[in-house]
């Protein structure tokens, strides 16, 4: 049980870092509804879609490696615990990854707004 529930905790930061990887290496040429970073912000101008996309990807793969050392280590002490407990740690885990992409979010935005030379 302990080793499912890690490789699960593991999935979220794995893929975050591989989307970020894969956003900054080939990111979208054009602005669109489907693919990228889709803000109001982001999809004003070609620069604004192109820095948010970069920077996003950025922050994705830093963020994806942090929660995947935080994942790692939260569950080294719960190696022999109970079913439950290890239950109720995933959920944690999965709701800190989950309220770190609207920090990701919340990161782009802010920068973009700063950045007056693009809008």
């Amino acid at each position: 049980m302990f080793w499912t529930m890690l490789i699960c905790d593991l999935l979220v930061p794995i893929i975050l870092v591989i989307v970020g990887l894969i956003m900054y290496k080939f990111p979208p040429k054009k602005i669109n509804f489907f693919v990228g970073y889709r803000t109001n912000n982001s999809m004003k101008n070609d620069k604004n879609w192109e820095f948010a996309n970069k920077y996003s990807a950025k922050l994705l793969v830093i963020l994806g490696i942090v929660l995947f050392v935080i994942s790692l280590l939260v569950h080294i002490p719960f190696y022999n615990s109970s079913e439950d407990v290890l239950t109720i740690l995933s959920i944690v885990l999965c709701s800190l990854q989950c309220v770190s992409l609207f920090v990701c979010v919340f990161l782009t935005e802010k920068k973009l707004k700063k950045r007056v030379d693009l809008i």
